[in-house]
C-alpha cells in the first residue's frame, strides 16, 4: 500500500471527496462547494497532518502523471516546432515564434539542470542522508534531422 493510499484510507468519505475536489477545483471555496462541506471545514482539514499529508501525496501523484504525459508528447512538440522553423513557406511570425520557443526551452532546461547539479553538490557537501539521484544528463533536443 502506497503512502497516498495509506493516508487516504484514514480519511472519512467526505474528506476523500474534499481531497478529490481540491485537485480539480481552482480554489478552496470551489472545492468546498464541490465536496459539500464548508470552506472553514476544508481549511481546518488542511491544517491537520493526516489530511495535509494525503493532499500533498495526491498533488505529487497528479504532478508526476502530468509530467509523464508531457514527456510522452515532448518529442512530437519539438518536431512540430522544428517543422515550422524550417518551413520557408510559413509566415515569418510563426517561424520567429517557433524559434523563441525552442530557445526558451533550451535555456530553461539548461537552468534546471544547473540548479539540480548545484543542489546535489550542496547536499553532498552537507552530508545529506537521503540517497542521491543519478546525475542528470541533458535531454537530447536533437533527433535525427531535428534542430
Amino acid at each position: 500500500m502506497s503512502n497516498f493510499e495509506r493516508d487516504k484510507s484514514t480519511l472519512t468519505p467526505k474528506q476523500e471527496r474534499a481531497l478529490d475536489a481540491l485537485l480539480r477545483s481552482p480554489s478552496i471555496q470551489a472545492a468546498a462547494v464541490a465536496a459539500g462541506c464548508g470552506t472553514s471545514t476544508l481549511r481546518r482539514w488542511l491544517g491537520t497532518p493526516v489530511f495535509d499529508t494525503a493532499y500533498q501525496a495526491a498533488r505529487a501523484r497528479l504532478l508526476e502523471t502530468t509530467l509523464n504525459q508531457l514527456q510522452s508528447v515532448g518529442a512530437a512538440a519539438i518536431e512540430a516546432l522544428h517543422e515550422i522553423l524550417v518551413d520557408k513557406t510559413a509566415p515569418p511570425a510563426s517561424r520567429v515564434a517557433a524559434s523563441r520557443h525552442v530557445l526558451d526551452l533550451m535555456l530553461r532546461a539548461r537552468e534546471t539542470l544547473e540548479i539540480e547539479n548545484r543542489l546535489q553538490e550542496i547536499e553532498a557537501r552537507l552530508g545529506a542522508t537521503r540517497p542521491q539521484p543519478t546525475k542528470l544528463r541533458p535531454l537530447p533536443l536533437r533527433k535525427e534531422g531535428l534542430i
